[in-house]
């Protein structure tokens, strides 16, 4: 992947993500952007997805993650994720507009099928639409955001697809000290 050169304090706040959707008419560049943000899988495991793997059950999205990091330890080895989010959660419009306008089989994002070429072009996407995120930054966000939430250690070690509870660690730690220094910022 392409490196950037910027580090980033904090999280992508509501308004962040809504300048940056703002900045395309694309609907499904805007699904893909917005599917990152509320679920906060990996850039890899987010573009093999298909329109089978997305169910609107009730109020809920639903979504099915093969992961593609293979857990081989740890209480939680399931080879595939299964995320939630509710239909009225900011972006998620996006999301399920753009599912309805794909053919069964067909991937969910017009990228190519070259997976090398595929994150390539959404990476270059992304940046295009907003210099000063990638599309690791939004799986922090997530996982961030769940930590001030209250989510535990095994939480989001499951959330994540870890087979170790040392990276949620981080998470934790990170989110008392955002909590402290962004309490006014966060949605």
């Amino acid at each position: 992947m392409p490196a950037y050169k910027f580090t980033r304090e904090g999280i992508i706040t509501r308004q962040e993500m809504e300048e940056t959707l703002a900045k395309t008419n694309k609907l499904w560049l805007k699904a893909l952007v917005s599917f990152l943000y509320v679920f906060g899988v990996r850039i890899s495991e987010a573009l093999r997805l298909k329109k089978e793997d997305f169910v609107v059950e009730g109020d809920k999205l639903v979504v099915t993650v093969p992961l593609l990091k293979k857990r081989t330890s740890g209480p939680f080895t399931n080879p595939t994720h299964i995320l939630k989010a509710d239909l009225n959660t900011p972006f998620v419009n996006y999301i399920v507009e753009w599912i309805n306008q794909r053919q069964p089989g067909e991937f969910m994002w017009p990228l190519g099928r070259t997976w090398a070429s595929v994150r390539k072009k959404a990476w270059m996407y992304i940046k295009e639409l907003n210099p000063n995120v990638s599309p690791h930054i939004f799986r922090h966000t997530r996982l961030t955001k769940l930590a001030l939430r209250g989510a535990t250690g095994p939480d989001l070690m499951d959330w994540a697809g870890w087979s170790d509870l040392r990276p949620a660690t981080k998470y934790l730690h990170a989110a008392g000290k955002l909590a402290e220094k962004f309490s006014d910022k966060l949605d």
